[in-house]
């Protein structure tokens, strides 16, 4: 599959977590070399690292792509029930980011 391709695997196995799909990647030499370093440490293969790494880094797009869709609903709303007051609307938006911070 080239890098540009929309088309969708077929299944190559099943288990518990659903279907499995082969994907083929290329990275560089020093990342395939710390890959399997860090694997040998952690005593598990280079391709259970590298599934645990794409799992952990969609969770984490996941959940921001779920966090900016949240703050721009709250902004939305704020508007409505605010009016045009754009000022007090971008307060509150801070004031909800610091929190969301802290």
């Amino acid at each position: 599959m080239s890098e540009n391709s929309t088309q969708t695997s077929k299944p190559t196995r099943e288990d518990r977590n659903g279907p499995y799909h082969d994907f083929t990647v290329r990275i560089p030499d020093r990342a395939l070399r710390a890959i399997e370093r860090i694997a040998a440490h952690r005593d598990m293969s280079c391709q259970a690292l590298a599934r645990e790494y794409l799992s952990h880094g969609l969770m984490a797009d996941g959940i921001k792509m779920f966090s900016e869709t949240a703050m721009r609903v709250v902004e939305e709303v704020l508007t409505e029930e605010r009016g045009p007051d754009e000022q007090a609307v971008e307060r509150t938006m801070t004031r909800i980011r610091e929190r969301l911070r802290s």
